[in-house]
This record gives C-alpha cells, sequence and structure tokens, in this order.
C-alpha cells in the first residue's frame, strides 16, 4: 500500500514537473528576447522620485527613436552600446536642468528581476538584460520597463511591437494577466534557486 502510494506521489510529481517545463522553456526564452530598462531614483523623496520619472521619459523617448530599426535583442543591444555616453548626457542633462547635481552611471548589463506586472503584461522572472541607470546613491524606488520591444507606455501601438518581435507562446505569456499566476510563481522559485546557487 504504501509502495502504490509513493508511486502516485512520484507519477503526481513528474506529470507537474513535465506539463511545466514548456511553460519554463518560453520564459526562458522570452529573457533573450527582452531588453529592460531599470532606473534607480537618488532616494524616495518625491522630487528624487518625480526626477526619476523625468530621466525615463527622455531616455525612453531617445530609445523609441533609436531603435526603429532593430530587428532583434542583439541589434538593440549593439545600437545601445553605441550610443551610451549619449544616453548618459541625456540623463545628465535632464537632472542638471532640474537643479540637481547628482552623478548617473549609465550601463548595459544582466540583471535579475523578479515577476513583474505593468498594466495588462507580465514579464516572468529571470536574468535579463538591462539599460540601468542609476541617479546619485540609487538608494529610491526603482522604475523599470521594456524598452525593446518598446512596451515603456502602456497603449496598443506598443503591444503591437510585441506581436511583431516575440514569438505567438512569448505574447501569451506576457499577455496572460492572472491566467498564469501559480506557474509564474514556479518559475521565480526555480531561477531564485538557481540565483542562489550562483547560475
Amino acid at each position: 500500500m504504501k509502495i502504490m502510494f509513493k508511486s502516485m506521489c512520484v507519477g503526481f510529481v513528474l506529470t507537474v514537473i513535465f506539463s511545466f517545463l514548456p511553460f519554463q522553456t518560453v520564459c526562458e526564452t522570452l529573457t533573450q528576447d527582452v531588453l529592460r530598462l531599470h532606473i534607480l531614483a537618488n532616494s524616495d523623496t518625491n522630487e528624487d522620485q518625480e526626477l526619476k520619472l523625468l530621466v525615463r521619459d527622455e531616455i525612453t523617448k531617445e530609445c523609441k527613436e533609436l531603435f526603429t530599426e532593430a530587428q532583434s535583442l542583439e541589434e538593440a543591444k549593439e545600437i545601445t552600446l553605441e550610443n551610451l555616453e549619449e544616453l548618459n548626457k541625456t540623463a545628465a542633462t535632464v537632472i542638471k536642468e532640474q537643479g540637481k547635481d547628482y552623478t548617473v552611471s549609465v550601463q548595459l548589463c544582466e540583471e535579475y528581476f523578479n515577476t513583474r506586472y505593468y498594466g495588462s503584461v507580465t514579464m516572468p522572472a529571470g536574468k535579463y538584460t538591462a539599460l540601468q541607470i542609476k541617479i546619485g546613491k540609487a538608494k529610491g524606488e526603482n522604475w523599470w520597463c521594456v524598452l525593446y520591444p518598446s512596451l515603456c507606455v502602456g497603449t496598443s501601438t506598443d503591444y503591437e511591437s510585441f506581436e511583431e518581435n516575440l514569438t505567438p507562446q512569448e505574447c501569451s505569456v506576457v499577455s496572460s494577466g492572472n491566467k498564469y499566476e501559480f506557474k509564474f510563481k514556479i518559475v521565480e522559485a526555480v531561477t531564485s534557486f538557481f540565483k542562489f546557487l550562483g547560475f
């Protein structure tokens, strides 16, 4: 009886794992097709948070123009690297115009993100390529969006960019809402575990 019960438990666990694998695979592929924007404010004061959003507005506007011809994440990354200095100047100019003397750091890096919700869009947990902007001490609440494909402004036009540049499976995941909430939690648990192990 115990052997039968154990066999049933093992069978159930294996069924769950194998049914989850396709979803996990799509989530991992998605992290390799998307460029995130991550801005860290100097602090949580209203003034510093407003400054963060002003920097966001100018950076997203500039990147939207830069990525007009980008057909893949690799092309978006190349364009970003070629324009890092200009993007840094843009952020620094906004900061100076607001009467602040904060330093600003702009770089392209790999960052781990937990599952994030942006309107009707869900981005699964994982390690993404990100344009990271640190303002001053970078101790304040951060702000993120998707630079490529463009989803930094929640409009139907922006979602069309997702549909044009991601696979149908990836689009299904990001537009799922609460449909896959349990699976997103599993993805986050698995990726957090691997992050803890140093992968």
